[in-house]
């Protein structure tokens, strides 16, 4: 936005965690683009009642998929799938496995889902998305 401010750029940021939201809020302020952003202090549940309002082009999802089982990440992407139009962006992410698990596993007791990249392209294109049009990039 900053780069090119003539383009029409609405974003709509939605979270479950206030204080993310309000965090956000503060940062977007500070930019000078409150007239740009929306906020939603909500669930996945809603996307979509909120997609339907908003349309949106690009559905980022990020950090989330990392807690979800197959079954739900499944779910959750091809909810995400149908309410971005033809041509339109969807941009997530998993990690991997790496030296941190140990820690967070016995320290944090964070349950994070480590998937392989055939393993997080396979849930992609279980969540309705083809092959060919998915970039995975690590």
């Amino acid at each position: 936005m900053k780069k090119y401010p003539h383009l029409n750029v609405k974003v709509l940021l939605l979270d479950a965690d206030a204080s993310a939201i309000g965090e956000a809020k503060k940062i977007v302020g500070e930019a000078g683009f409150n007239d740009r952003f929306s906020y939603v202090n909500d669930t996945t549940k809603v996307i979509e009642d909120v997609a339907r309002v908003f349309q949106p082009h690009i559905i980022e999802l990020m950090g989330f998929l990392d807690y979800r089982s197959r079954r739900q990440a499944i779910t959750l992407i091809d909810l995400i799938r149908k309410q971005i139009p033809d041509g339109g962006i969807f941009i997530t992410c998993n990690i991997r496995k790496n030296r941190e698990k140990i820690f967070l596993d016995w320290v944090f007791i964070w349950p994070m889902i480590y998937r392989s990249e055939d393993e997080f392209a396979d849930l992609i294109v279980h969540g309705g998305f083809t092959l060919e049009n998915i970039r995975l990039v690590c």
